[in-house]
């Protein structure tokens, strides 16, 4: 599940600031930034509840239709690996994920 670390939805100029942060950060973490993992990072933003992998596609193809599911599992899981998401795994269903602060 991925969710938003702010309460409520970001007003755009926030959403805007936020995209270019954490896209700063994958960037000097070494992480390649395609389209799609853009449009995944600004469907995570969009989220004030953690989010499955499947729900946060359906959004990010919305801003990229070509996103695909192989890609956000990939790109989560590298995410992840560098502990800049925290994933919730519950007894039952699909694992979640929550968005963290963008770290250096």
């Amino acid at each position: 599940m991925y969710s938003n670390a702010l309460p409520g939805k970001l007003p755009p100029a926030l959403l805007v600031t936020d995209q270019l942060r954490w896209e700063q950060c994958c960037r000097e973490h070494g992480l390649l930034l395609t389209v799609p993992r853009r449009a995944i990072i600004r469907a995570m933003l969009q989220q004030d509840q953690p989010i499955d992998a499947v729900a946060l596609q359906r959004i990010a193809r919305q801003h990229h239709a070509a996103t695909s599911l192989g890609t956000v599992y990939r790109f989560l899981r590298e995410l992840r690996a560098l502990n800049l998401l925290h994933a919730q795994v519950p007894a039952r269903g699909r694992s979640r994920t929550s968005r963290i602060t963008a770290r250096r």
